[in-house]
């Protein structure tokens, strides 16, 4: 009995090994898990995020013109639409672009002042 519930958990823990994949847990943070998604590039990226928002500015706004009573009926989480895009921004390729940006400056005023 006790060896076949051995072979039962190792079997359940090379099944989650194997299969638990789309839900992985956060490498940083504990008690959360990773969810991604495929984009092609950074310009993809930057469109979901853009769409999310939209999506929540034209919630707010069939709220807004249709009275109060509506918004407790509501079935889309604003608040949480608007997290999920603001966790897709890619905050530190910005900041790559900014150091980028400072450099490109300082050697187009080397090469202006070279001249």
């Amino acid at each position: 009995m006790v060896t076949n519930n051995i072979k039962t958990k190792q079997k359940l823990h090379e099944l989650v090994s194997a299969l638990y994949t789309t839900f992985p847990p956060d490498k940083q943070k504990k008690n959360l898990y990773a969810v991604s998604f495929t984009v092609y590039d950074y310009s993809h990226l930057i469109l979901i995020v853009s769409d999310l928002i939209s999506l929540c500015l034209s919630a707010i706004n069939d709220e807004s013109e249709c009275g109060s009573s509506s918004k407790a009926k509501s079935k889309v989480n604003i608040a949480q639409i608007l997290n999920i895009a603001i966790e897709l921004l890619p905050v530190d390729e910005d900041a790559f672009l900014e150091k980028s940006q400072e450099i490109f400056s300082k050697m187009s005023s080397n090469v202006v002042s070279e001249n």
